[in-house]
């Protein structure tokens, strides 16, 4: 609740303390040149009205003018009072709304009254097996995962009864609602969160530790949600085993596999891999190679994955490293859509201005629609003087950027999993596909 002012307080009484604080001593008047005949005493002046005399005026009490300052002072703050007390009020009163309608029950996919799955609990609906991935030290090829019979991911909920409205759009048909609460998914209404996030509204945290507004949920997710599929892209949020990381680049590589790229110290080939975004639908993929020179994971996605080249507002339409120093933005699940200026590249890696945090690892960093490279990290050790909200401004340790270049040629001498990685098209499609029969296929 904001603080309002008492209604004994709102008009602000005088203090004759303050009025004889403000006396001072007059000055004496200098020697009159003797006269036959002294003059009279003037007559007391007083100030028109709305004005106050000056200090030393003759007939003026020194005192009644502090008493007359210090009225006219709280007479024209009272206005400024009441209206910051009023819009205050209203203030108040849009949160109060706010936060109504988002803790207001509702039928989540899997039953229940707004109850989220923790992510803990989640349907496993595949094994990846015996994984032998390709690691730095294990350069031979792997082509498949061994699949073993797994309980079936529960189907969503029945459409509900009226219209869902995400970004502006009408989602009557998508047999999901907009997500209210789940794990790392948490929708903060009170003025702190607020001004911590710079945000004039309710805000969502995803990260502990992170005050950001963060990225929700987007509509292609849902659309994707409703057709039983799981849409990944630059920047779709990732769970990773137990750490949360964000996705860099999704495509294709030679062999028509379906692959993502993130940081490698997100997971280990074996880990589970889990949209964020997307969580009622089970497991995605999992890691099937890691290296820590270069710091990525490569990550083979299921069949019912759709790769795409566009998330959540972010297009990345070519691949390519540029270390030259220049503005470069970055777009994760902590701290959002965030830009800083690039410095001390080398053919490997950068350090950039641009804020980022725990839970932004992984996350495509970009100049205009090329991806450029992936977060590795914080320069401070254990992520000291990170960057937690928009307040601090350039205030922060800079970030560590890992060449995609590099990262894919590093990929393409091992020869496995994500060897000659290739973006998708524009429909989702492997661009190597040239007949619409393979498309069809490779879709299904």
């Amino acid at each position: 609740m904001f603080m309002t002012f008492p209604k004994s307080l709102r008009r602000i009484s005088t203090v004759p303390l303050l009025a004889a604080a403000l006396c001072v001593t007059l000055p004496a008047t200098a020697t009159a040149t003797p006269a036959a005949d002294p003059p009279p005493p003037p007559p007391p002046m007083t100030a028109p009205v709305g004005m106050i005399a000056p200090l030393g005026t003759p007939g003026v009490d020194p005192v009644q003018l502090a008493y007359d300052a210090q009225q006219q002072f709280f007479a024209g703050l009272q206005p400024h009072i009441d209206a910051a007390v009023q819009q205050l009020a209203a203030a108040q009163h849009a949160i109060d709304s706010v936060a109504a309608e988002l803790t207001q029950p509702v039928v989540t996919p899997y039953g229940g009254i707004g109850q989220g799955i923790p992510k803990t609990a989640s349907p496993q609906p595949s094994n990846p097996g015996n994984i032998t991935a390709t690691t730095d030290a294990n350069v031979a090829p792997q082509r498949r995962l061994e699949e073993s019979a797994k309980p079936a991911v529960p189907q969503p909920a029945t459409t509900p009864d009226k219209p869902l409205v995400v970004d502006g759009e009408t989602l009557a048909n998508l047999p999901i609602r907009p997500r209210i609460d789940g794990p790392n998914h948490h929708w903060k209404t009170d003025p702190l969160s607020m001004l911590l996030a710079a945000h004039p509204g309710p805000v969502l945290q995803r990260i502990a530790g992170s005050y950001f507004h963060a990225p929700d949920v987007p509509h292609e997710a849902y659309v994707a949600e409703g057709n039983d599929r799981i849409l990944m892209g630059p920047s779709t949020p990732l769970f990773i085993d137990d750490a949360v990381c964000t996705l860099g680049v999704a495509g294709y590589d030679s062999e028509g596999n379906k692959i993502g790229i993130t940081a490698g110290h997100c997971g280990k080939p074996g880990s589970e891999v889990v949209s964020a975004d997307s969580w009622p639908m089970g497991t995605a993929g999992y890691v099937v190679a890691q290296s820590a020179k270069h710091d990525y994971s490569v990550i083979r996605f299921e069949d019912k994955v759709d790769v795409a080249k566009s998330y959540n507002g972010l297009t990345i339409d070519t691949l390519g490293w540029d270390d030259k120093p220049q503005m470069v933005c970055k777009y994760g699940v902590a701290t959002g859509w965030t830009c800083g200026p690039q410095f001390l590249a080398d053919q490997r890696t950068s350090l950039a201005q641009y804020c980022a945090n725990t839970g932004d690892s992984g996350a495509p960093v970009f100049i205009g629609n090329k991806l450029i490279g992936v977060v590795s990290g914080g320069l401070a050790p254990g992520n000291s003087f990170a960057c937690v909200s928009p307040l601090q401004g350039p205030l922060h340790a800079p970030a560590i950027t890992h060449s995609i270049d590099a990262i894919v040629n590093d990929i393409n001498t091992h020869h496995g999993y994500g060897a000659g990685f290739t973006l998708p098209t524009d429909d989702g499609l492997d661009p190597r596909i040239v007949t619409p029969d393979a498309a069809d296929d490779n879709r299904n």
